[in-house]
């Protein structure tokens, strides 16, 4: 054989690849479908061959520290290029690799192992983006792409098919019936403020994962009805907008109301519940708002009010639904242990108790316990009551407990930032890393970071019903990022007049007309 028909042998049988031939393939035929779609894909279904399945399934992929087709379809449809081939992955970098993890969680793929297939080698992508849809065949040859429509139709559902997150393994007939009842634990995870640690953070992800991908009726309507994003729903979202709507029914009426919409398949009874429910947490947020403000004002007429240690206040109308919401809202006010107390019956008041700084309010409570008819809870909260003619003693005895075992620190708020940024630190891979270590919660928080010397970039102003919140939209004079400080309305005019401030926050995803972009849920801001 001649020297050129040696090369040309060569340049036919050998393909430069960048990983093993199965799975690289399967990332190929990912990019092209997704190249198809034009945009990248909210939902991923894969149908390969047994044999392309068997000899992807544990390979591993360069770069990422991870194994098998799960990655390897994440960065197809990410950052694949079909153009080049079996080095379709060649633009991985390491911060395409975060966001390829981070996209796993948002959008693990369905993987079908088809024994009917038409080829030993066969590999058929589905994508679809708000309900426009793509597909991509390899079939024969790791790069041989069918052009024209295929006779064969893999079925709809066979015993192998399974969605991958990461680490993830087949579902079973048991594990079908319990995982959508996981909807049900990790709200309890997120509305109960648990640690988010161990077992309960693979419960929560799961839980939050079927709740994205296939919820509830019930929760469906209540996500249409809090302006959630289908596939976007979080633990912040459980605590702060579905926990709230659902609890709001047993404050202000019957917690059988969210039985029957948790547990009902029928879509009319589920938007009828979920607008009745809705309707009691506007209700409870009209109480919640009005306690407070009365308390706000009963603590003004105290003379002795900002020499205390604690806060005790007490009205006989207010609705007992709302008194522990109340008394986290006064903390956000004077920020020690909180006690607020109403009407029960008999000349029996009853109330909530909120700790602040870690204190261990049951102690305090408990050390009064002989004043009380009934008391429980823990170190952060609690619930509590006693005959009315007791409630001076308790106020005397409870102050003086607190002001004896508090420390200093713990009356004041505090905040562990994780890192001071840049604001061109503040980019797509950086956040999506981030979104790798959700979900967020106690134990686990969502990570605090700070910038300094920010200014006003062109539109920072006042917004809510009230005028109560603020906008922020600041600069380094380099970059520009916007933000929401809720209740901070009071700084609109010092970072209006071009004043420096410094910014404690969160980072978040705003989608507004159908763009997405990073912003700032500011914890604190101050002058610089």
């Amino acid at each position: 054989m001649t020297n050129p028909e040696l090369l040309q042998l060569l340049r036919s049988e050998v393909i430069p690849a960048i990983g093993c031939t199965e799975p690289i393939a399967v990332a190929l035929c990912t990019a092209r479908a997704k190249e198809l779609l034009g945009a990248e894909p909210d939902s991923i279904t894969v149908h390969l061959s047994k044999n392309v399945y068997k000899n992807a399934l544990a390979v591993g992929i360069p770069n990422t520290g991870m194994t098998g087709l799960p990655i390897a379809i994440a960065l197809g449809a990410t950052v694949g290029k079909s153009e080049y081939m079996l080095e379709v992955l060649r633009d991985a970098t390491p911060e395409a690799v975060a966001y390829a993890k981070a996209y796993m969680l948002r959008v693990p793929a369905t993987i079908k192992v088809d024994y009917e297939a038409p080829s030993l080698l066969y590999i058929h992508v589905e994508v679809s983006k708000e309900g426009q849809t793509a597909q991509a065949t390899i079939m024969d040859e790791h790069t041989h792409f069918v052009t024209s429509p295929i006779s064969h139709s893999p079925a709809a559902n066979s015993p192998q098919d399974v969605q991958y997150p990461i680490g993830g393994t087949p579902s079973n007939s048991e594990a079908s019936i319990l995982l959508p009842l996981l909807q049900l634990l990790a709200m309890s995870i997120a509305s109960d403020i648990v640690p988010i640690t161990g077992e309960n953070r693979i419960l929560a992800y799961f839980g939050l994962r079927q709740m994205n991908s296939d919820p509830f009726v019930g929760i469906k309507c209540l996500m249409q009805i809090a302006n959630i994003e289908p596939n976007k729903l979080s633990i912040s979202d459980l605590v702060y907008k579905i926990g709230p709507r659902i609890n709001a029914s047993g404050r202000m009426k019957s917690g059988a109301e969210a039985v029957q919409l948790l547990i009902t398949d029928d879509i009319e009874v589920a938007q009828a519940k979920a607008g009745e429910i809705d309707s009691y947490n506007a209700e409870r947020k009209d109480y919640d708002s009005k306690t407070t403000d009365e308390a706000l004002e009963l603590l003004k007429l105290d003379p002795n009010n900002d020499n205390k240690y604690s806060t005790v206040v007490y009205a006989p109308h207010w609705h007992k639904g709302v008194i522990g919401i109340a008394a986290s809202r006064l903390i956000e006010h004077h920020y020690r242990p909180t006690i607020v107390l109403t009407n029960s019956e008999d000349g029996i008041i009853s109330g909530s108790a909120r700790s602040a700084g870690g204190f261990d309010i049951y102690s305090a409570i408990d050390s009064c316990r002989d004043l009380l008819t009934n008391f429980g809870g823990h170190i952060y909260a609690a619930g509590l009551s006693m005959h009315v003619d007791n409630l001076p003693a308790f106020c005397e005895r409870f102050e003086h407990y607190v002001a004896t075992h508090i420390r200093e620190d713990q009356l004041q708020p505090t905040l562990l930032v994780e890192a001071e940024l840049e604001l061109a630190d503040i980019t797509p891979a950086f956040y999506n890393v981030i979104r790798y270590l959700e979900p967020f919660g106690p134990g686990n928080p969502r990570p605090l970071f700070a910038t300094r010397n920010l200014i006003n970039h062109r539109d920072t102003r006042v917004v809510g019903k009230t005028g109560e919140h603020l906008r922020l939209d600041v600069t380094d004079r380099a970059y520009a990022i916007t933000g929401i400080a809720f209740g901070r309305a009071e700084m609109a005019q010092h970072i209006q007049n071009g004043n420096p401030v410094d910014i404690c926050y969160e980072l978040d995803e705003n989608t507004f007309n159908n763009r997405t972009t990073i912003q700032m849920m500011v914890q604190d801001i101050k002058p610089s």
